[in-house]
């Protein structure tokens, strides 16, 4: 409000300004847009834009910022009021005016946003730049994201959105990014012919995810993950036991499984509450073998995490599992402890 809207302010002129103030006075008017977007509808802060671009020239001066704030709202003719009068640099604005939509005056459709944003580098990070904002933002980049996952072609992009959906997951960032993140990951795996390895890293990653999460939510969100995720061909033959899947407890401190500890409290009863509404087979073999593989450390704890499944619910799939565990030499003995429990 000083530094932009004041009386002074008033007195401001690029032209007669340092390279440096012009510099420090675009930082500031950057975060402010930052700020305007999440209110862009309001009437406010039409007013307090039409300032910007009377006074500052923003559509001039600040234009990827000011493309950036305005891109979550594209379906609205307040967009292309504003899109028209972006200048500068044609090869991040020049496509967007050039549209025959917006010079009809109609809101361009979003399949140009994602026809671009395929091939524009400096677009596609401002569009997945555009999840660590507001709300409205985070749900814009992450249609975006999804759509032109399942049209790329590219590996360059699909390193890209990779990359963007690992960063969500590892970095503290909010759960509706998280969300965003794990649905990014499945339309990938899902979508594009990914090998074993990375998609196994991937799923390393989202159980690393699960071990913290202390709600059963959380939990919830990473189970129906990895479940997608294992039932595809490059995963497949981990569901079947061939190969393992990643942990999904929390190692303790001693190695000692702990039956009241948050993430194990939440890690069941995301399961119960998956169960009485989806197919969770595939999981019940790598969390029952992995149970029974803390029962010689803390074999009261095992036995009474395992009552604590819903059994009704799951009498045929457990059963088929035991059978099968039955069957081999090897795994004998888990299937006996989880009988005698």
């Amino acid at each position: 409000e000083h530094s932009l809207f004041s009386e002074a302010s008033l007195q401001i002129t690029r032209r007669m300004q340092t390279d440096e103030a012009n510099q420090k006075l675009d930082r500031t008017i950057e975060g402010f847009l930052g700020v305007l977007s999440r209110h862009f509808l309001s009437h406010a802060a039409q007013k307090a834009l039409e300032f910007l671009l009377r006074h500052y020239r923003v559509h001039r001066h600040n234009t990827v910022a000011l493309l950036r704030c305005i891109l979550p709202y594209h379906a609205t003719r307040l967009f292309v009021r504003v899109a028209v009068l972006l200048h500068g640099d044609e090869k991040r604005t020049g496509w967007l005016r050039a549209a025959g939509g917006v010079k009809l005056s109609v809101p361009p459709p979003r399949s140009l946003f994602v026809q671009h944003a395929a091939k524009d580098t400096q677009l596609m990070e401002q569009i997945l730049g555009l999840g660590a904002t507001h709300p409205i933002a985070q749900a814009f980049s992450t249609v975006m994201t999804l759509e032109i996952a399942g049209k790329a072609t590219d590996d360059r992009l699909c390193r890209t959105l990779l990359d963007n959906a690992r960063t969500s997951l590892t970095s503290q960032a909010s759960v509706e990014r998280q969300l965003s993140g794990m649905l990014l990951i499945v339309q990938l795996c899902c979508r594009q012919s990914l090998a074993a390895e990375p998609v196994r890293l991937l799923a390393e990653l989202i159980a690393a995810r699960l071990r913290q999460a202390e709600s059963a939510a959380e939990s919830r969100h990473y189970l129906q993950c990895l479940l997608v995720l294992y039932r595809l061909p490059p995963l497949s033959a981990a569901a079947r036991g061939i190969s393992p899947w990643p942990s999904l407890f929390r190692d303790p401190d001693g190695g000692l499984l702990d039956a009241e500890a948050p993430s194990t409290k939440a890690l069941f009863t995301a399961v119960t509450e998956l169960c009485s509404r989806h197919d969770v087979s595939a999981l019940l073999r790598p969390l029952l073998l992995q149970l029974a593989g803390a029962r010689t450390n803390a074999p009261h704890a095992a036995a009474r995490i395992l009552l604590t499944l819903p059994l009704r619910s799951l009498a045929r799939p457990i059963a088929a599992l035991l059978v099968s565990l039955e069957a081999s030499e090897d795994s004998r003995p888990v299937a006996q402890w989880l009988w005698r429990t």
